[in-house]
């Protein structure tokens, strides 16, 4: 007869388990993860690999953000290039970017 398992261990188990379907989740909106046409395994196997190592370079870098600095956004990413690009195309002055940028 097998004895329960501590509550505890229950709780570590949930919170891993929630931690993999987020990492999951983040695998197939960030990085592409479910959107796959191979025709082998081991297409399928090296698609996977890269997958699972950019969810994990991406979790890494986020959690090292979140200890410095705030990690950007896609949204704030966005705004950055366009406010390049309108400096490029708009010879705007860096002290005009850094104004919409601080408004933002």
């Amino acid at each position: 007869m097998l004895a329960e398992p501590a509550l505890a261990e229950l709780a570590r188990v949930i919170k891993a388990g929630a931690c993999i379907e987020a990492s999951c989740k983040r695998g197939k909106r960030e990085v592409g993860m479910d959107e796959y046409q191979v025709g082998t395994w081991e297409g399928w196997h090296h698609h996977m690999m890269l997958a699972l190592i950019s969810v994990w370079f991406l979790s890494c870098a986020t959690h090292r953000g979140q200890q410095s600095t705030p990690a950007l956004t896609l949204p704030h990413v966005r705004y950055g290039l366009s406010v390049l690009l309108m400096e490029v195309f708009c010879t705007l002055t860096v002290a005009c970017i850094c104004r919409q940028v601080h408004r933002q």
